[in-house]
């Protein structure tokens, strides 16, 4: 965003949105723990087991019920796209 801010923001221009917030709150979710549960399921008897580690490292998007969160969001980090 700063780049395209710096490079193609008319002088006087808005950018919109001005700045970005990043929250997070641990969550659990019945999507994704059946997909991590395929590599140990051993699918056409095929041990897949050593792609667990490596799935579970991985950013799955997800909708998440508000019954599957464990607390209440909190910012981490504000960015500031305006500088």
């Amino acid at each position: 965003m700063i780049d395209a801010r710096d490079r193609m923001l008319a002088s006087g221009g808005y950018l919109i949105p001005s700045s970005i917030e990043l929250y997070v709150v641990p969550a659990t979710s019945g999507h994704v723990e059946k997909a991590l549960s395929f590599w140990t399921s051993q699918p056409y008897n095929l041990d897949l087991g050593i792609l667990e580690k490596p799935a579970a490292n991985n950013i799955y998007v997800v909708d998440v019920k508000r019954d599957e969160l464990f607390g209440r969001p909190k910012p981490i980090y504000v960015a500031d796209l305006i500088l």
